[in-house]
């Protein structure tokens, strides 16, 4: 009885691992991704890595398996996350050339952990160019003192800002482009990810050296599950639904913002960076479909586990993508505790105009 309950935990096992593998494959060709692939993809390293650890250790401990049995077991254990992410830790960086330029993502928490402590870690970034999420501003030009502007004025930064509730004016968090010398601040429009909706994204013309450069700034609409049943914790029926209904939203919005994000890269003609909170994992679909044109600035320094953000376990949910014409010369997260989320910085060189 003990051998056929071994092997039956065994085939399991090796199941689990093939439709691991299957899962990662599917996501990783599928042209234009379902309802189910999203949230399971958003999911995908919460399966993976505990899967594989708690394959290596049974194939440690039983030992009524053959020796062939546990070293295979093991073999596969390993080899999973290794070929899921193995690629994201070869770096293939260019060396240092003219006209480099220094940028940066970063979603500020409402600065929530206070003020003095984002400004200074703003300051040393470094950036030329930084995109910032969750910031308090205003869109028009009134003297309203915002904390945007308590932020980067001191640092000697222009910016621009763009709410997230555009049909609320005045006040409000949102997203802000901020650029300084020797970048000058071209144009920028703010943008839906469709006709009939209200959440928006960044676009944005800048000045390099002579070269004109695309910027976009995207905020992918958040899981935010952490949320969900704080109010009604023990009604569990309750809770289960609005489960679903978040999961259902997040869902449809992130096809929807997915979509749009990978036909704008078709329509790119100049140099152009996406960088931004995406509020996903590096198996969501959008970051397949991106990474199919693009480059992930971190996955080429060879950090592209690098986590920005802690939901159970430490995760990336931060990128900066650039076309392919734009040299990534080195990226990295940078530890702070200013905000619940880590800064993503890269050093880039931009071709020259013909």
């Amino acid at each position: 009885m003990r051998g056929r309950w071994g092997t039956l935990l065994y085939v399991s096992l090796w199941c689990g691992v093939l439709v691991l593998i299957g899962i990662v494959l599917l996501l990783r060709f599928a042209v234009s991704p379902t309802r189910v692939m999203i949230p399971l993809s958003a999911y995908l390293p919460f399966l993976i890595i505990p899967y594989a650890v708690v394959t290596s250790l049974l194939g440690l401990v039983v030992r009524h398996w053959c020796r062939i049995m546990r070293v295979s077991l093991i073999a596969a254990a390993v080899l999973l996350p290794v070929t899921v992410y193995g690629p994201r830790l070869m770096p293939s960086l260019h060396p240092p050339g003219p006209g480099m330029v220094r940028v940066a993502t970063w979603n500020v928490f409402l600065c929530r952990h206070g003020v003095s402590g984002v400004r200074e870690t703003i300051g040393t970034l470094g950036a030329d160019i930084i995109a910032l999420q969750e910031v308090v501003g205003v869109e028009d030009d009134s003297t309203d003192s915002a904390q945007l502007t308590s932020l980067v004025k001191p640092l000697g930064y222009t910016c621009e800002f763009v709410g997230y509730r555009p049909w609320r004016p005045g006040r409000q968090p949102g997203m802000a482009i901020c650029v300084r010398d020797p970048v000058k601040l071209l144009s920028l429009e703010r943008r839906t990810y469709h006709p009939s909706g209200q959440w928006r994204y960044v676009f944005v013309e800048v000045e390099v050296e002579g070269t004109r450069l695309n910027v976009v700034v995207p905020h992918l609409y958040p899981f935010a599950l952490g949320t969900v049943g704080q109010s009604e914790r023990n009604d569990l029926k309750s809770n289960l639904r609005r489960f679903g209904r978040r999961i259902g939203a997040t869902t449809l919005w992130h096809l929807r913002e997915g979509n749009e994000l990978v036909r704008l890269v078709g329509t790119f003609r100049d140099p152009t960076i996406i960088m931004g909170d995406f509020n996903t994992a590096p198996d969501h679909p959008i970051h397949w479909r991106l990474r199919r044109h693009l480059v992930d600035c971190l996955s080429a320094a060879g950090k592209g586990l690098s986590p920005t953000f802690t939901f159970f376990l430490p995760v990336r949910i931060d990128y900066i993508y650039v076309t392919k014409s734009i040299r990534v010369h080195a990226a990295s997260v940078i530890p702070t505790s200013a905000s619940d989320h880590r800064p993503v910085v890269a050093v880039l060189s931009v071709p020259g105009r013909s």
